[in-house]
């Protein structure tokens, strides 16, 4: 794996390469592992310059990141404890009701309130990652066929992922793929993510093109995307 020297820290990043890709990008997840994503066909010495000169901000982002993981240990999933739900918080009702079918949760008087068939951290895991999926994929499809209209698309897909440090996608073909813990974050965050997915359909990378579609749909998309920025590492934590 190559390295990359950041003054007293060296540290290892991965590469991964796109035909859909037309810039470098980097990416450091929660866990601050750094990805470089890289047009196909891009030369090695052409990666390396780039890490090279991003090295600063990779030791920084790292930095942050796991001195906010320290600040926000990653959920415990106990009973009591606190969830996110349209950036509010509610607290972890656990109910064990011997029943044999798993359903989502509901989130009522500030508390999130599910129930499982017994007791253990895989139960409540699941259940509590069901409700979280069928709220996300709820909400955003609302968002998805609200701006596809008007933008003039039409998406294959929409589904829920579990990707690590990544809230959506846009694969080839239109099929739009969002992060299960979506439905933590505020509604505008919501929305933000669905536009942004939406418009990779009609133009690949982050381009002035793209950002412009973009800002039509959501004026006020910087917002959301700062909410984002200083709230994702959190919510990656669950």
């Amino acid at each position: 794996m190559p390295e990359v020297c950041a003054g007293n820290e060296i540290i290892p990043y991965e590469i991964r390469v796109s035909p859909r890709r037309r810039t470098i990008a980097l990416k450091v997840d929660p866990t601050g592992e750094v990805t470089v994503m890289a047009p196909r066909f891009t030369f090695s010495g052409t990666i390396r310059r780039f890490v090279e000169k991003q090295a600063g901000w990779i030791a920084t982002t790292r930095h942050r990141i796991m001195q906010h993981a320290l600040r926000h240990p990653r959920a415990g999933y106990q009973q009591g404890e606190t969830f996110l739900f349209l950036g509010r918080d509610f607290t972890l009702d656990i109910h064990i009701t011997g029943i044999r079918r798993y359903r989502p949760g509901k989130f009522l008087n500030a508390k999130l309130s599910i129930r499982v068939p017994r007791p253990g951290l895989a139960q409540v895991k699941r259940v509590v990652r069901l409700t979280y999926e069928t709220a996300t994929l709820r909400l955003v499809t609302r968002f998805v066929n609200r701006h596809a209209k008007i933008l003039g698309v039409r998406p294959a897909l929409v589904k829920t992922s579990r990707a690590v440090g990544r809230w959506g996608s846009c694969s080839p073909g239109g099929r739009l793929r969002f992060n299960w813990r979506l439905a933590m974050a505020p509604l505008g965050v919501i929305e933000y993510l669905a536009v942004h997915e939406l418009c990779h359909i009609k133009f690949n990378g982050h381009k002035k093109r793209f950002w412009n579609a973009v800002e039509g749909l959501m004026p006020g998309y910087r917002i959301q995307r700062k909410w984002l920025r200083d709230n994702g590492d959190r919510l990656m934590g669950y």
